[in-house]
């Protein structure tokens, strides 16, 4: 079955019967912190890590992502190809001596680890949603589903870690430069600014991982905002602390035993 096919079949059983019961993994959106979590971004530029927490019997496989920048704002790419005029995206092995705050994504990484971007352990399998061939990827769309063709053993324990980076550049708005508190959450107040929104405008989250065992895709929606005053409202907890929890259904085995080198629509996608 190819990929196209399958992700139907998956869409439509959302549509039809709501999320099914998925992969067994914690997603949690994460603000980089500067100087917490390591070197300082370039100004006016604001950066959300997706970090998974697998199940101890368990293993990440693939995610898909759809993102749109907003009000102006626009995501930061590294260059593909030096070769060819112009700037050609690119998400993976993006380069640890490189600027390593842009649009990547990789298998679970430590966070600022060289490996998450010379060795990222990724390929990428076309857009999540609507799905094509190719990614979209353009200064206000990140559109993309990404897996790993190697994924690791099955077997406890897990290994967790980092497996998106989205780099938003907010100069339009705010040309000082200033960093105010941002906060990812599935919700927002009537008077925050809006940066990028993790949707895909159907019943498909905006983004959302699959697990080995568990192969059928879980995520949900979100928003990247602030508030520009001294301190955003105190009843949203900041994205640095928000995990957001994504059930954990009993193990199931299933088969054939996925081998390497299978396509991300082996994986739910």
């Amino acid at each position: 079955m190819t990929r196209l096919p399958h992700l139907m079949l998956e869409l439509g059983a959302w549509l039809a019967f709501g999320p099914p019961a998925g992969a067994q993994v914690t997603e949690i959106m994460s603000v980089y912190q500067h100087g917490v979590d390591g070197p300082p971004a370039p100004p006016h530029v604001v950066v959300v890590d997706v970090y998974v927490d697998v199940a101890t019997t368990d293993v990440w496989t693939a995610a898909g992502m759809r993102v749109t920048a907003l009000n102006g704002c626009f995501f930061r790419y590294a260059d593909g190809d030096a070769n060819t005029p112009g700037l050609q995206p690119n998400l993976i092995n993006t380069g640890s001596a490189n600027d390593r705050f842009v649009n990547m994504v990789s298998k679970p990484r430590r966070r600022d680890s060289p490996a998450r971007f010379d060795n990222c352990g990724a390929e990428l399998a076309g857009s999540y949603e609507p799905h094509a061939a190719d990614p979209v990827l353009t200064p206000t769309e990140c559109n993309v589903i990404w897996f790993a063709p190697i994924p690791e053993p099955p077997l406890p324990p897990s290994l967790d870690g980092y497996v998106a980076r989205i780099a938003v550049d907010y100069l339009s708005y705010l040309p000082s430069g200033d960093l105010y508190p941002y906060f990812v959450t599935e919700d927002h107040p009537a008077d925050a600014f809006l940066l990028a929104h993790w949707s895909t405008g159907t019943a498909a989250p905006g983004i959302a991982n699959a697990t080995y065992w568990n192969p059928a895709p879980v995520g949900y929606d979100y928003w990247l905002w602030t508030v520009p005053e001294p301190s955003a409202p105190a009843f949203f907890v900041p994205a640095a602390l928000v995990a957001v929890r994504v059930g954990r259904p009993p193990l199931r085995r299933r088969t054939p035993h996925k081998t390497a080198h299978q396509p991300a629509a082996l994986y739910g996608f």
